[in-house]
């Protein structure tokens, strides 16, 4: 909760918990299956948690035939401050738009004299291994940089 894990916690927690459906011993009204369902119907309504999360409860409560607003929610949470910003648990709200988005970095584009230097098929096909990968040239520069490439 204070680490920012619930994204990979939840979805653990919920699978394992699918299984007490079928079970004969952990079915609710098992109380530790209870304990363990109050806990996620406190989670739930929280606002700016992640839907993801959301719907890993919901749909546990689903496989179970628990209704969420039938079960007593713990509290465990109440009154813990968590912090939402770099926290992977929560949606960021208000003025920012989060963290940018990770992208590649750009390849780095050819210098004139690295081009200059290539044949002009190989310029013009836009490859820089040697024709040999394009199944030869008779150009004499061309077998140069193919042979070079090997």
């Amino acid at each position: 909760y204070d680490n920012g894990r619930l994204i990979a916690v939840i979805p653990f927690v919920a699978k394992v918990m699918d299984s007490c459906a079928n079970s004969r011993i952990f079915r609710p009204p098992n109380p530790w299956t209870m304990l363990v369902l109050g806990l996620l119907a406190e989670l739930h309504p929280m606002p700016d948690l992640k839907l993801t999360i959301k719907f890993e409860v919901e749909v546990l409560c689903k496989n179970l035939n628990k209704d969420l607003k039938d079960i007593k929610p713990s509290s465990l949470f109440k009154g813990r401050q968590v912090v939402k910003d770099g926290n992977t648990d929560w949606t960021s709200r208000g003025g920012g738009a989060g963290p940018p988005p990770l992208l590649p970095s750009p390849l780095p584009s050819p210098s004139l004299a690295t081009l200059s230097s290539l044949p002009p098929c190989l310029v013009l096909s836009g490859l820089t291994l040697g024709c040999g990968v394009l199944g030869g040239c008779s150009r004499a520069g061309c077998a140069e940089a193919a042979a070079s490439s090997a």
